[in-house]
């Protein structure tokens, strides 16, 4: 190969060149080809290079293959007619680009046209991720500023199947979320039209780990229900083996459950089967149940049977436990009689007894007779002798 200079004016637009091969070498720190066009328009390119049907326009091989550099412009415009603007296929093992801004985003692209373009799409193949962002220190790995009312971040999963997200940590928070501004959600979660679509579905690691474990701030909430705006229930809970509820209050004078309601029922329980709708047991020498009435008016306990064999209120013994007021049917009513003496009379004798005036020997020898509250109605009388007594 021989070696020569050129150097020759083709200014005059009337020569042209024509060379089969043209291999320039400069030793010198010049470039090999220097292109320059002073003429205007669009086509007054500094090179123009068409490659064949199945060769490269331009192949350029170096430290940086094709470096481009625009002095009040784009450093390179890539323009297509039919396939890709740009296409760049990195060595094995190396980044197919490597892009690095200096006090400036690296990369910046932007949609252009109608029909809503988008302004990035990446598509993997062989089932790899599409992309993969790896923050400093403390930055973050995306950061995502959503327009004046556009959403932050839209993400749809697969169109048969997968997860629109899947988060897995190692050591951090699966996700961490803090919300700005009067009246505004950490999280807001819509779900579909069916009644499977819940809004949210959590389900607990393997062992003991909850579902969901919710804290209160120091004087807040930990959990704020409300039903539907129609209807629909606050809370339903289905267990398959487990306690519907298990509630376990730690502090003095704080209430394992405690419910107010407003114009209904307080609490409406219904019992499955042959269970109770209400079960209470007490502490080691506290009470079982405590009831007590309004305090204007309302009863303490008030029981109602609902037809059937079913007693308004029973009463049993149970176990070792002291004797306790018989069974009785209807409930409690004072017409009703225990041994044959009605429940009405047993709490007359009782209070005669009790604060009723008495007079012994009244009719006759060894009698008591006693009174009523009036003092003057005779309630029973009994003959007492030093062996027996005659009954009421």
């Amino acid at each position: 190969m021989h070696a020569f200079n050129l150097d020759y004016d083709f200014s005059n637009n009337v020569e042209t060149l024509k060379l089969k091969q043209l291999h320039i070498v400069n030793g010198d720190n010049a470039p090999g080809i220097h292109a320059e066009s002073t003429g205007s328009g669009s086509s007054a390119r500094g090179i123009y290079a068409k490659g064949s049907a199945t060769g490269e326009g331009i192949y350029a091989e170096g430290v940086n293959g094709i470096e481009g550099r625009g002095n009040n412009g784009d450093g390179a415009i890539f323009t297509s007619v039919s396939g890709r603007g740009v296409y760049i296929l990195g060595a094995s093992g190396q980044y197919g680009l490597n892009i690095a801004g200096i006090n400036k985003a690296a990369v910046r692209f932007e949609g252009l046209g109608t029909g809503i373009p988008t302004g990035l799409e990446i598509i993997a193949g062989n089932n790899a991720s599409a992309v993969q962002l790896t923050g400093s220190g403390l930055g973050a790995g995306l950061k995502i500023n959503a327009g004046i009312t556009g959403i932050g971040l839209d993400i749809a999963g697969g169109s048969t199947s997968g997860e629109a997200i899947n988060v897995e940590t190692s050591d951090g928070d699966g996700i961490n979320i803090n919300a700005s501004g009067a009246n505004k959600r950490g999280v807001y979660i819509s779900g579909g039209s069916s009644s499977l679509c819940h809004a949210i579905q959590l389900a607990g690691g393997d062992g003991a780990g909850a579902g969901l474990k919710i804290n209160g701030g120091p004087t807040g909430i930990g959990l704020d229900i409300g039903g539907g705006a129609t209807s629909g229930n606050a809370v339903n809970i289905s267990t398959t083996d487990g306690h519907g509820i298990n509630l376990s209050a730690v502090g003095n004078n704080k209430h394992g459950f405690y419910i107010a309601s407003g114009a209904g029922i307080g609490m409406y329980l219904v019992g499955g089967g042959a269970n109770p709708g209400l079960y209470a047991v007490g502490g080691v020498s506290g009470d079982g149940a405590i009831f007590q009435g309004g305090a204007n008016s309302g009863d303490g306990y008030r029981a109602m049977a609902s037809g059937g064999n079913g007693n308004g209120a029973s009463f049993h013994e149970n176990g070792t436990g002291l004797p306790i007021f018989p069974e009785v049917g209807g409930g409690l009513s004072l017409s009703d009689t225990v041994d044959g003496v009605t429940i009405e009379n047993i709490f007359t004798y009782q209070l005669a007894m009790i604060n009723g005036k008495f007079i012994k020997n009244f009719p006759n020898d060894k009698d008591i007779r006693f009174f009523k509250q009036d003092n003057s109605t005779t309630a029973f009388t009994v003959h007492v002798t030093d062996t027996e007594r005659t009954r009421i």
